[in-house]
């Protein structure tokens, strides 16, 4: 796919500065972390004041990255309405956990807005005044979530706040939609105005006239115009003024908080550090805010503009936790390949740049990005972006190796999934599945830029699987100064778990260290997914099965297989999101009820189709929305009896069978024509999964 190069940089600047900002704020976020108790603790921040092994997903990063899949709905209607950002959350969520703060009904605003629209109260109404109090509807969730309509429609402010405010009226109302149309504005508008003060009255000047968002802004203007050098003087000012909680009850205001948001930006004076340093430092809700403001200023900065400091403790790449796990992992450039993507289609870009099929593919070419790559001792080696060299494009990876001891291997690697061990936070309680699989193929190219005549460095892939299993290519590469070495390995499928792990080795097979740099270019997975999964390897963490994410129900491991139960319905998934045409073959025994589907092409709780049992019938249906029976029988379901299932999708024809017997084959004229895929349990049913095997075509 090709994108604007210009549009892409400022949309990674602006995900990774939201990414820092919240990272930044996480841990000294409220109740108990307040602006005196920061200032006592820290003095003035300059840096991040926790170490993560790996930051785990957070509420903030969620919404901007899911419900922005609502400009499906608006591209195919030419328009985008509140009800389908009200299917987008259903069809993304998993119901009591992961992605928002599950904090009680009329409490929590999002756990509100989720309840009322599975009880069928439709937005806004889902997040009216009217039906749950101004507490509820004016905290601060409408503006956090909206950082990405701010990305794909550039330099567009009105557009963009009008698409942020339709998408949080699904949660909020009043001032809280003033607040989505401002940040979502303020961050379009960075894409072209580099003036602090000017994009700030811009963007305020869009609000309406006496209302109490754009009051408290002026309020900050004004204060900030009077006293432009000292933003704790400004704080104190604001606090005097927004911080009494009968006016602004609730867990997280939106006024005081957007306060801070203002009094940031103006006193960054467009410096991307002091605003979000700033916007910590002022307490409240410090992620929320810091990374508002990290979004705003990493568009208008540039990656340029963004501090080493705090690239390199993100590694370029983030966690979410929706119910679709293979979109819970992201490195930062591929998922602003996504958001352009999105943009392209929001802005009706030609065909050309509409799509994006989630390849991993390495390329390096946005100034910066290091695509989450690792090394298993990162304290002898730093990754750097480079325009140096390029085997492909105009940019690679450089590595710089302090030393490698003679007779030494060291590893370097990105990894396409991960498990709770890798996490030192339990925020959000992220569900993944894996982004690549065996049947699939990776390649690189490596170029050594200097190396003595008495150093041999060898080179190879290598795979890691969940377990700790590895996978070494046979094929070992001599590298050559000065000379680009192309390496490929086919992912086999070995002990029928997970990958975790894919790179390639370098080792010092002469008598002597070696210091010096190496470059990395073009690191792509291609070839098609063929695996199985041994039920036995799994593990329950999180709620969830390794390699599964799941919406409802209690889905668990026992020994050979996977026991899932309900008391209403349950729903699990496994796989790639982006995959189209396979063969999915699956062994599972009903132990009580009578209603089971195997779910594939899911694209969410409220996209997919499905086959199984159903009221004493065989049932073939496509779920878009609104349930749709494509095909039906009679059947008489035995309860312990393992029934085989297998699903040919290939296309918009849909082919399935039960025990080696054809049952239906359709041609569907509006087809789902990619998902992953999954298990219903419906009306009470307990069942056991026996075996799962897939491929891909």
């Amino acid at each position: 796919m090709k994108f604007d190069q210009k549009y892409l940089e400022k949309v990674y600047a602006g995900l990774l500065g939201k990414i820092i900002g919240v990272r930044l704020g996480a841990p000294v976020e409220p109740s108990v972390w307040t602006y005196e108790r920061i200032l006592e603790s820290y003095g003035e921040i300059t840096d991040y004041v926790k170490s993560y092994k790996n930051f785990a997903a957070d509420d903030d990063i969620n919404g901007p990255m899911f419900f922005i899949q609502a400009v499906e709905s608006y591209i195919k209607n030419d328009r985008m309405t509140a009800q389908d950002c009200a299917d987008t959350w259903l069809n993304v969520t998993s119901e009591g956990h992961g992605m928002f703060w599950w904090g009680g009904y009329g409490i929590s605003t999002e756990h509100t807005a989720f309840d009322n629209l599975k009880k069928g109260i439709s937005a806004p109404q889902s997040g009216s005044v009217e039906k749950n109090g101004s507490t509820v509807a004016q905290q601060i969730g409408g503006q956090i979530f909206v950082d990405t309509w701010g990305l794909v429609f550039p330099s567009d402010y009105k557009k963009a706040g009008e698409m942020a405010r339709i998408s949080a009226s699904v949660s909020h109302d009043a001032s809280a939609l003033d607040g989505a149309q401002f940040v979502a504005g303020c961050i379009s508008h960075a894409f072209n105005e580099t003036d602090i003060l000017k994009l700030v009255k811009d963007v305020s000047d869009v609000l309406d006239k006496g209302s109490e968002y754009r009051d408290m802004i002026e309020k900050v203007l004004d204060f900030y115009k009077n006293n432009p050098d000292d933003w704790r003087k400004c704080f104190l000012y604001v606090k005097s003024l927004y911080s009494d909680k009968k006016k602004y009850p609730g867990v997280v205001h939106v006024i005081p908080n957007s306060a801070v948001i203002v009094l940031s930006l103006l006193y960054s004076k467009g410096n991307f550090s002091k605003g979000v340093l700033v916007a910590t430092m002022c307490g409240w809700d410090t992620d929320c805010n810091a990374g508002n403001v990290g979004t705003i200023l990493g568009v208008m900065n540039g990656i340029q503009g963004i501090e080493e400091k705090w690239k390199k403790p993100i590694k370029d790449f983030f966690i979410t936790s929706s119910v679709i796990g293979s979109l819970n992992i992201w490195d930062i450039p591929c998922a602003a390949k996504y958001i352009a993507a999105l943009g392209a289609k929001a802005n009706k870009e030609p065909d050309e740049m509409s799509g994006y099929d989630g390849e991993i593919c390495c390329d390096f070419e946005i100034p910066g990005s290091t695509h989450g790559f690792r090394s298993d001792n990162e304290n002898i080696v730093t990754f750097i972006n480079t325009d140096e060299e390029a085997y492909s494009g105009n940019r690679s990876l450089k590595a710089v190796l302090v030393t490698m001891e003679k007779n030494v291997t060291q590893k370097f690697f990105i990894k396409p999934f991960y498990r709770r061990s890798d996490f030192s936070d339990e925020r959000y309680k992220p569900q993944l599945s894996p982004k690549v699989y065996p049947g699939q193929k990776v390649s690189c190219v490596l170029k050594i830029k200097e190396i003595p005549q008495d150093v041999m460095i060898k080179a190879c892939m290598y795979i890691k699987y969940d377990g700790n299993t590895e996978y070494v290519s046979t094929q070992k590469y001599t590298l050559r100064q000065g000379e680009w070495e192309r390496m490929e390995l086919d992912i086999p499928d070995i002990n029928h778990t997970a990958v975790e792990e894919i790179g390639f080795k370098l080792s010092n097979v002469s008598g002597n260290q070696y210091h010096g740099i190496f470059y990395v270019d073009d690191f792509k997975v291609s070839g098609k997914a063929a695996y199985a999964i041994d039920f036995s390897k799994l593990s329950d963490e999180w709620g969830a099965i390794t390699q599964f994410t799941w919406d409802c129900g209690y889905w668990s491991t026992d020994g050979a297989y996977v026991q899932g139960i309900c008391s209403d319905h349950g729903e699990m998934f496994t796989g790639n999101y982006f995959w189209k045409d396979y063969t999915l073959n699956t062994k599972v025994k009903l132990l009580y009820g009578n209603d089971f589907k195997l779910l594939f092409r899911v694209n969410g709780n409220l996209i997919h189709y499905g086959f199984g049992f159903e009221d004493n019938m065989l049932v073939l249906f496509k779920k878009n929305k609104t349930k749709e029976i494509l095909c039906k029988k009679p059947f008489a379901v035995q309860i312990h009896k393992p029934y085989e299932f297998k699903v040919w999708a290939k296309a918009n024809k849909i082919t399935v069978f039960l025990d080696g017997e054809q049952i239906f084959e359709t041609l569907d004229s509006d087809p789902i024509l990619n998902g992953h895929v999954g298990y219903s349990i419906n009306c009470g049913s307990r069942i056991e999964i026996l075996d799962f095997s897939f491929k891909e075509e």
